[in-house]
């Protein structure tokens, strides 16, 4: 009988996980958004210094979501090294 009660609660607590784990990724591509439109409002020069001190990864979150012009020159303006790791991540070819 504990067990039963365990198990319901147990099972109670992961729905709660799961909800809130739903809602933190709704937030963040919300963010993310915001963050890709104001980018998109300045210049590709004040981005590029902007995104050049960011990781990887936040590059790769928000370049999809802005202007693919603007998110173009951006990317031209990395290093080449970094413009094709970027690049590389984009496409789901590493995961770094």
């Amino acid at each position: 009988m504990a067990i039963a009660v365990e198990r319901k609660q147990l099972e109670s607590l992961k729905r709660e996980v799961e909800a809130l784990l739903a809602r933190k990724s709704v937030v963040d591509a919300e963010k993310i958004a915001y963050l890709a439109k104001l980018f998109d409002g300045m210049k590709q020069e004040e981005v590029s210094k902007v995104m050049s001190q960011l990781e990887n990864k936040t590059i790769v979150a928000v370049l999809p979501q802005m202007k693919a012009a603007s998110a173009a020159k951006v990317l031209a303006m990395f290093d080449p090294k970094r413009a094709a790791k970027i690049t590389t991540m984009l496409l789901g070819l590493d995961e770094s």
